[in-house]
C-alpha cells in the first residue's frame, strides 16, 4: 500500500516537473519588453503586450503589471527609501506586517538570489469575500533602497502562474 502512495506521488511530481519546464520554455521564447525606472533605479523585463502603470508619490513608487486578460493576476514592484536595515531586519519588518493583518497566513518562506543581489521571500494567502488569494514576495535592498516585488493572484491560480512571475522577477536589476 504504501509503494503504491509512493509510486503515484512519484508521478504527480513527475508531470508537475514536465508542466514546469513546459511553462519555462513558452516563457523563455516569448518576446520581452524592458521597463526601466530611472528614478527609483531598477529594469524589470515583461512579455511584449503586458499593460504597466507606475504611481510616484514622496516616499514610494508602485509600477503594477498584468497581461491584459486577467487583471487578478499582478506583478507590481514597490520601491521605497528605507532606514539602515538590512536585508533580513528590512525582511522581518515586512514579514511583521502581514502577519499584523490576522487573515493573511504565511504558507513558506525563503531566500534567493536575483542577479547577484540577496532577496528573501515568502508566500502567504488570505481570504477576501470568499476567495483565497495568494500572495509571493520577494524583499531586495540595494543600499538604502528597498524593492518588494509582489506576485498576487488567485490562490487556485498559484501553482501555473508563479512559475511565470517568478521567471519574470529574475529579469529583476538595479540601475
Amino acid at each position: 500500500m504504501k509503494q503504491q502512495i509512493s509510486k503515484q506521488i512519484a508521478m504527480k511530481n513527475l508531470l508537475l516537473m514536465c508542466l514546469l519546464i513546459g511553462l519555462s520554455l513558452q516563457i523563455l521564447s516569448q518576446e520581452v519588453e524592458r521597463y526601466e525606472n530611472k528614478d527609483k533605479k531598477y529594469s524589470i523585463d515583461f512579455p511584449k503586450g503586458w499593460v504597466t502603470a507606475y504611481d510616484k508619490n514622496a516616499l514610494v513608487g508602485i509600477l503594477a503589471a498584468n497581461d491584459g486578460k486577467d487583471i487578478t493576476k499582478q506583478l507590481m514592484v514597490v520601491t521605497a527609501k528605507s532606514i539602515a536595515l538590512s536585508t533580513k531586519e528590512a525582511y522581518k519588518a515586512n514579514l511583521r506586517s502581514i502577519k499584523s493583518d490576522k487573515k493573511n497566513t504565511v504558507e513558506e518562506e525563503g531566500v534567493a538570489t536575483i542577479n547577484g543581489m540577496e532577496a528573501m521571500w515568502a508566500v502567504y494567502s488570505f481570504e477576501k469575500e470568499g476567495e483565497k488569494t495568494k500572495v509571493k514576495f520577494y524583499l531586495i535592498k540595494n543600499g538604502k533602497t528597498q524593492h518588494v516585488i509582489q506576485s498576487v493572484m488567485p490562490a487556485a491560480d498559484f501553482d501555473a502562474t508563479i512559475v511565470l512571475h517568478d521567471s519574470i522577477i529574475a529579469t529583476f536589476n538595479t540601475l
